[in-house]
């Protein structure tokens, strides 16, 4: 079923799926391969190299898909390896197989596929033969490093990784020693890239500007200095937009303060705003960050009017989201920057309106998540903890805590962090002598 899906959705949006203004950014950013201070590199690197492919931008959603079935079937094979039962294999795998947001994001000119598939293949390296040899360590290092480098945010997984292969032993040590080696030199060397382009060593130097937006719907303008008061809304706190019109609004208060409407702002300025607001709020930037990450496990998939809006990760049904969003004129571009022709559009009503109901109940369900979370919670309650399951739980829910400390609610975030619940759920479940395979029962 997850291959039908994923046929249909090729053949109800051609050439692909766009994300608001995103996806023209990630084109533009592979035909003028640079880092960039807005999205990091690596996504742009993956589609300039799709593009030697053939010159239709349908091969973008075709690799992706490839990439999430691949994702998927790692999952399965490493869960087989650890000695679970078949069935409860293709149950952690179902959420990239199934879930209507993925095969949605896979369609779209997006990171998530990517980056769940790099996310995904680190892990299962790791996971795939303990203790991992040296060539495993040095491939899951490099997995884990070309995501971050894809999506900054989903550096914190390096720490479950670390975590899941040190010990107390020497040669657990090294192998932990490895493995952030790894890691640590691809990242380098993109900041080292960063840093030769613009003369910034970071991977990611819009931090300030999100945090900026993130803090400033709960800022007490009276607790500010008052270098930050210009940037401060004086509108009372619970009457405030969302983080989007801080941050491109022309009428947001850094916006008219500063007197420049593209995304190169003041790092230091915005940042220094939101760090003096986390320090005088640490307890009401605590309840924000806290209560976005626990609506990832809401029964229903519901934004607020602050939210990222969730229509746009929905299959769209009508004509003016299809010629206005999700398909383009645009052509798509190879790594030396000459475009190519552009691709004939394609809006497949019967098909889509059929994706667009199923995604409104095919999806993977916040409850089952937590689920997988309290089943693995209770593993350390009884003292009977199941350590591969609880790193792997705590990479998922470390993404989802680093995206809502640094950004709006956004379920986007929620696509690469859900296979690693689902991951740690399952294994959790090997206590028990009906989740393991016959010819291993003790």
């Amino acid at each position: 079923m997850g291959f039908a899906l994923r046929v249909l959705a090729v053949m109800a949006y051609r050439p692909a799926l766009f994300y608001l203004g995103d996806s023209v950014v990630y084109l533009f950013n592979a035909g003028h391969l640079r880092p960039d201070s807005f999205h990091p590199a690596g996504y742009a690197v993956f589609l300039a190299l799709l593009s030697n492919l053939g010159r239709n931008l349908m091969v973008v959603p075709v690799a992706q898909h490839i990439l999430g079935v691949a994702a998927a079937s790692l999952i399965y094979a490493a869960l087989i390896r650890r000695d679970v039962r078949p069935w409860l294999a293709a149950l952690g795998s179902a959420p990239l197989l199934l879930d209507g947001y993925q095969v949605d994001v896979e369609q779209m000119v997006m990171s998530e596929a990517l980056v769940t598939f790099l996310l995904v293949a680190g892990f299962a390296l790791l996971l795939w033969k303990p203790p991992a040899p040296m060539f495993y360590l040095m491939g899951a290092g490099a997995c884990l490093a070309a995501a971050a480098v894809t999506r900054s945010a989903v550096m914190v997984a390096i720490i479950p990784a670390i975590l899941l292969v040190a010990g107390r032993d020497r040669s657990s040590l090294t192998r932990a020693g490895v493995l952030g080696v790894s890691f640590a030199a691809l990242a380098l060397a993109y900041a080292g890239w960063h840093a030769a382009a613009d003369g910034n060593f970071t991977i990611d130097d819009k931090t300030g500007l999100f945090l900026y937006g993130r803090v400033a719907p709960i800022a007490n303008c009276s607790r500010l200095p008052p270098s930050d008061q210009p940037l401060c809304d004086t509108r009372p706190i619970g009457h405030r937009p969302g983080e989007d019109y801080y941050i491109w609004s022309p009428m947001s208060p850094m916006r008219r303060h500063l007197r420049t409407h593209s995304y190169i702002v003041p790092e230091g300025r915005v940042g220094t705003f939101a760090f003096d607001t986390i320090r005088n709020q640490p307890f009401d930037y605590a309840r924000l960050v806290l209560w976005d990450t626990a609506r990832y496990f809401k029964p229903l998939r519901t934004t607020y009017y602050y939210d990222a809006p969730i229509q746009a990760l929905q299959f769209p049904t009508s004509i003016r989201w299809a010629t206005n969003i999700v398909l383009t004129n645009q052509g798509f571009v190879r790594s030396g920057g000459r475009a190519l022709a552009p691709t004939r559009r394609t809006f497949w009503l019967p098909v889509a309106t059929n994706l667009h109901d199923y995604q409104l109940i095919g999806y993977t369900p916040g409850p089952l998540l937590l689920l997988a979370v309290l089943l693995v919670g209770l593993g350390i309650v009884r003292r009977r903890p199941d350590r591969s399951a609880m790193l792997l739980v705590l990479c998922g829910l470390l993404q989802l805590v680093a995206a809502s400390a640094a950004a709006q609610f956004d379920y986007r975030f929620l696509i690469p962090a859900q296979p690693f619940l689902m991951m740690g759920g399952i294994l959790s479940l090997r206590k028990f002598s009906w989740a393991r395979p016959l010819n291993i029962r003790t």
